[in-house]
């Protein structure tokens, strides 16, 4: 018994699970199932967005993947595969410092992060940034959402948020949310962004009851005669008699009662008297 247990340990089979790479460093499996970042397009679009864009997916691929912790070699060659053909020809292109490593992939970042943010007009930016108002048919969350992707390229740095604040209050189009704003002591930004958020919803809210009632007026109104059409008009003739009481034709019922018509009469004899 001893020796068969001896042998089942040493079959081709169990070395190979003991010796595959594969489950003795997690790391590798995780590469070949998270997805390299899609390639970086300089070319297309705004250049510094698409890049700040694809650093975030890489340095997330790097944590999860375990890329982080590998030797240099391994994520310069990784770094090459998944970067795409436009960041390549800027790598090529890009006149390293002496004593500054090529093939280090943190160095690159670092370099090709500071010869891409040169790339960005700031006061062009800035420009795009301060004329952008809220359009028509455009939820405040969309337009906050651009906001903050332009304000991105202006660089205010520590002014951002009081910037970005007062930007939504100059760019919303409903005046009297702009005007409740102005008429509130130190808002701050999140304050600017709860107060939009409420009034829009308000205003969605109120809309919503509004066609709600004028869909009950329509079902009420869709039940009743149209009393104004020659067909409801001709019924009616129809049903009218000649009264015996005032002498002219009406709906049956609809006459005066004995009491009314003979203190009528007596009016009418009193005056001819």
């Amino acid at each position: 018994m001893a020796m068969k247990a001896k042998e089942a340990e040493d079959t081709p089979e169990s070395s190979a699970v003991s010796a595959s790479p594969m489950l003795s460093h997690p790391t590798f499996v995780l590469q070949g199932v998270v997805p390299l970042p899609t390639p970086l397009k300089l070319k297309d679009g705004d250049a510094k967005d698409n890049w700040r864009r694809w650093k975030q997916f890489w340095e997330s691929y790097q944590v999860v993947s375990g890329l982080n912790t590998q030797p240099k070699d391994y994520r310069f060659a990784t770094f090459i595969t998944s970067v795409g053909h436009d960041a390549l020809d800027l790598y090529d292109t890009i006149q390293f410092e002496p004593g500054q490593d090529k093939r280090d992939v943190d160095i690159i970042l670092r370099v090709m992060e500071d010869h891409i943010m040169g790339l960005v007009n700031t006061t062009y930016e800035r420009f795009l940034f301060n004329k952008r108002d809220q359009q028509p048919g455009e939820s405040f969350n969309d337009y906050l959402m651009t906001l903050k992707g332009m304000i991105r390229t202006c660089e205010y740095r520590v002014m951002a948020d009081e910037l970005l604040r007062d930007r939504i209050i100059c760019g919303i189009k409903e005046d009297m949310v702009r005007k409740t704003l102005l008429q509130k002591r130190n808002l701050t930004l999140a304050m600017c962004i709860d107060m939009c958020r409420m009034a829009e919803v308000a205003t969605k809210q109120v809309k919503s009851i509004a066609e709600t009632d004028t869909s009950m007026v329509q079902v009420v109104r869709k039940h009743e005669p149209d009393t104004h059409s020659k067909g409801y008009v001709k019924k009616q003739e129809q049903r009218q008699v000649n009264c015996n009481y005032c002498g002219k034709r009406h709906l049956r019922g609809r006459t005066l009662s004995f009491k009314t018509f003979r203190r009528r009469q007596q009016k009418i004899r009193y005056y001819k008297s």
